[in-house]
């Protein structure tokens, strides 16, 4: 089969690059990143679901938030002419739906002795003095618009730009925020205009990812040039190696873009990954072929590289299929990104020892007749060392790594779960200053979602449900994570001051006559829309409940939290509303925070998940591969200390399971079993030659030993790479992998070893 492979591989290598050339297109759209909170999900995911239908009833709540500061005070007739152009410039881009600011909105008036809606700010605006002191006076105590679109002291405007639909915004975000930037930049000039929201940090992740790829590629590739060249000084070689993990990864990629996908801060590890493990395994081959050189004199060049790739294949062959096992454990997540890394690993993973095969059989060709083997004494000298020390104290060793692991065990009982979306942002991007500068100013922005719908005997418009609604607002508006409220029944309350209601009485609980009164109020007015045949939208109830008036809206502003931040909030306003709701209605959370906190959960579910299903098929192909229960069982524990030792790091450093780390345990598993299977082969074949343990030790060090150091040289090279990224959790993981390495090469030359020395085979049990 070989023999065949190699007299047609120009055209192996021929069909490589045709399929890299048809796939092209695809990594155009991989590279465009989307950190949009959806892409994590499954379309097929009820919470999803449940968040496409609220956008359905009112509108897209990924807004863009601009605010305005005017030291002077906003109720200027240039103020306001300005809050009034720039609003009309943002409705004018591609994929705005609305814009909502003071000069925009309605308010309830009375007219001609009755309540009428009219604009807030009258379209011509008046330059008098004194209208625009009466505006002021009249607008920043109107619970419809304080604290949400005016600041109480009337010197800050908020204007909440509103995206369109999920379908256009997943591909023209980054364009939209940043032509929202670029008009707010060129109308609002010097006056000071910080910029914040949901769709504003998902640009700002996006381009962080823009900016880590273009850092991460290139890094990558110079680092393990050098790498590569202290293991083979040879130009041919290093160009081969860095040209298999290039092909494997531009197919990888073009695939993954062909089917729509984009990459994003999880999927921006991927080509450093399929880089670095691609190299780990593709070196293997010009080891073999300087040691088939150096065995075999006198042979004809075919029969050398027959023989080198012969020799290399299969462990090659099992490792990188124990290598995308770990990948592969991924896809039994819940979480659509995490599948995706998984498959797409595995894909990149089998490429790259395809390419490795392919690249390797043509170079081979045009190698020297001789290729000395580099002697690295120092590898030598450590290994002996080792070798020494387990040897002669294996239970001092035996006691460091029980040590190491109970650590290790005890700072994993520490790690804890949670995301956070901003704080994945470098400390000094604008996306983060000028969120710092608007909670430090003008107050807590972040939109908190509920939808109330009325039991059956009560109405949306009922006196119960209005007071419900406005007790669960004012007690919410209590806690210190809450800055204001509003609902259908702040309308209410704001239409009863304009009819003349006292102090007094908007003090007390609105009886059933007022709510009836006000209601037919709204009614009438919602007929008048209808007439006017404009669509619903465009009604002051729009943002309140929805058009056939079964459920109505309610929406708190907060703090931008991390996930766990969210979910505890929401058990307190739980509390809350059961209080205030009682047997009048029943609430629920919604919009996209209930989407960010279930992330919580499915992160850990994957984590379980995963390293369990790799823990399993990497036993189950351990037995298959050494044909012994015992050594496929003892494999299990040397791989699962780096696992150990990443999680206590995590836990001891305080870093979270999120999106990026809860993709490592699996893939760690993976990775870390390379080495041992190498160690446990030669292990094998010593003990079936009926070695005693010294003996396997000795013999396994001398042929595993080197290629694994070398290995774990080029993967602590590699992964740093990744803590470049500005994007916190993927610096994460660089650091975390590279620890994992050492820890995986500890683990196959000390615990593994001791492990074999206390459950030797029956022949060999001889008193320690």
């Amino acid at each position: 089969m070989i023999e065949t492979f190699l007299k047609v591989r120009w055209v192996a290598l021929g069909l490589l690059l045709a399929v890299a050339g048809l796939v092209a297109p695809g990594v155009e759209t991989a590279s465009v990143p989307d950190n949009a909170l959806t892409v994590w999900f499954l379309e097929t995911d009820p919470k999803l679901q449940e968040y496409y239908r609220f956008q359905e009833t009112f509108g897209n709540d990924e807004v863009i938030l601009v605010e305005i500061q005017e030291p002077n005070g906003v109720f200027s007739k240039n103020a306001l002419e300005k809050i009034k152009a720039f609003g009309e410039r943002l409705a004018q881009i591609q994929g705005v739906d609305r814009v909502s600011s003071i000069v925009t909105v309605d308010d309830a008036v009375l007219k001609d002795e009755a309540l009428a809606f009219e604009k807030a700010i009258p379209e011509s605006i008046p330059d008098d003095p004194a209208i625009l002191e009466g505006l002021h006076e009249r607008l920043v105590d109107n619970p419809l618009f304080s604290g949400r679109l005016v600041s109480s002291d009337g010197k800050r405007a908020m204007v909440w730009v509103q995206m369109g639909d999920m379908n256009e915004i997943d591909v023209r975000r980054d364009a939209i925020v940043d032509e929202v930037y670029r008009v707010a930049d060129e109308m609002l000039g010097d006056t000071r205009h910080p910029i914040g929201g949901v769709g504003v940090i998902y640009s700002g992740l996006n381009k962080q990812t823009r900016a880590d790829v273009g850092i991460l590629t290139p890094a990558s590739y110079l680092l393990l040039f050098l790498a590569l060249w202290w293991v083979f000084p040879s130009f041919r070689l290093v160009l081969a190696a860095l040209g298999v993990v290039a092909l494997a990864t531009f197919i990888c990629l073009g695939v993954y873009g062909l089917f729509g996908n984009q990459i994003n801060t999880v999927m921006l590890i991927l080509p450093t990954l399929i880089t670095v493990l691609g190299l780990a395994d593709a070196i293997h081959f010009p080891a073999a072929l300087a040691h088939q050189l150096e065995e075999s004199q006198g042979s004809t060049r075919f029969e050398v590289i027959k023989g080198a790739i012969r020799r290399v294949f299969v462990p090659c062959l099992f490792t990188t299929l124990t290598t995308m096992v770990g990948f592969l454990a991924l896809a039994a997540s819940p979480m659509d990104v995490l599948r995706k890394l998984g498959i797409y690993g595995a894909l990149g993973i089998g490429l790259a020892l395809l390419s490795s095969v392919v690249l390797m059989a043509v170079v081979f060709f045009f190698m020297p007749d001789s290729m000395p083997v580099a002697k690295r004494a120092w590898i030598g000298t450590m290994l002996n060392s080792v070798r020494a020390k387990v040897t002669n104290n294996t239970k001092a060793m035996a006691a460091l790594a029980l040590g190491l692991f109970a650590l290790s065990l005890y700072g994993a009982s520490l790690v804890t779960t949670d995301l956070d979306t901003l704080g994945y942002l470098p400390e000094d991007s604008k996306v983060r200053l000028e969120h710092t500068e608007l909670e430090g100013g003008w107050g807590y922005y972040t939109p908190l979602e509920f939808v109330v719908a009325p039991a059956d005997g009560y109405s949306i418009n009922s006196a119960e449900v209005l007071n419900a609604m406005e007790t669960f607002v004012k007690k919410a508006e209590a806690l210190e994570a809450v800055n204001t409220g509003f609902s259908l029944a702040t309308l209410y309350r704001r239409m009863s001051a304009v009819f003349g209601a006292t102090p007094e009485i908007l003090a007390e609980p609105m009886s059933d006559g007022m709510a009836a009164q006000l209601g037919m109020v709204l009614e009438f007015q919602d007929y008048e829309w209808d007439k006017q045949e404009s669509s619903y939208a465009d009604n002051i109830l729009a943002p309140l409940r929805n058009e056939e008036g079964s459920m109505g809206r309610v929406t708190l502003t907060v703090p931008q939290m991390t996930a766990s931040g969210f979910d505890s909030l929401y058990k307190d306003l739980e509390t809350i509303g059961d209080e205030a709701f009682g047997e009048y209605a029943s609430f629920r959370p919604t919009g996209y925070l209930p989407l960010y906190i279930s992330i919580i959960g499915y992160v850990l579910e994957s984590q379980i998940r995963s390293f369990y299903l790799a823990l399993a098929l990497i036993f189950l192909l351990m037995l298959v591969w050494l044909r012994s229960f015992r050594l496929a069982l003892i494999s299990l524990v040397p791989n699962v200390f780096p696992v150990a030792m990443m999680l206590g790091t995590m836990g001891y450093l305080g870093i979270d399971l999120d999106l990026g780390t809860a993709t490592i345990t699996a893939i760690v598993l993976g990775v870390a079993i390379d080495d041992t299977v190498h160690f446990l082969y030669y292990w094998r074949r010593a003990e079936n030659q009926r070695k005693s343990w010294s003996e396997c030790l000795e013999y396994t060090f001398n042929r595993a030993g080197e290629p694994a150091t070398i290995t774990t040289f080029v993967l602590v090279v590699g992964f740093p790479v990744l803590m470049l990224a500005g994007v916190k959790s993927v610096a994460y993981v660089g650091m975390l992998m590279t620890l994992s390495a050492l820890s995986a090469l500890f683990a196959d030359v000390v615990l593994l070893p001791i492990l074999l020395k206390y459950f030797r085979p029956s022949w060999d049990r001889k008193a320690l």
